[in-house]
């Protein structure tokens, strides 16, 4: 893969899941709605998810991809309030980042 589009999918992988100011999310409010918070559980699950798509990315590998996606679609699917929605946007990006890696390895 390109190095600038190497450079390009890190940076946005680190502009994109930096941390989320609290006020608008309901992760670590403890006045939040059970049903908005994201239990201990599922918050190590998805940093491992994260983890898992971050050396994937980085080492360029997306056979096998689809299967963690696939889980961390499951979890944004399964949660409910304004983490579901984060999560689902945060497949988004990390299914396209996966789609442009395949696409340039076809390419080459």
């Amino acid at each position: 893969m390109d190095k600038k589009l190497r450079w390009v999918l890190a940076l946005l992988t680190v502009e994109t899941e930096g941390p989320v100011p609290r006020s608008s999310t309901a992760r670590g409010n403890p006045g939040a709605r059970p049903e908005e918070r994201m239990g201990y559980r599922e918050a190590r699950e998805v940093a491992r998810i994260r983890q898992e798509l971050r050396e994937r990315l980085m080492s360029e590998h997306h056979e096998g991809a689809g299967a963690v996606l696939a889980r961390l679609r499951q979890l944004a699917e399964d949660d409910a309030g304004v983490a579901c929605s984060e999560l689902r946007s945060e497949y988004e990006r990390w299914k396209v980042r996966f789609e442009l890696l395949a696409a340039t390895a076809r390419n080459n």
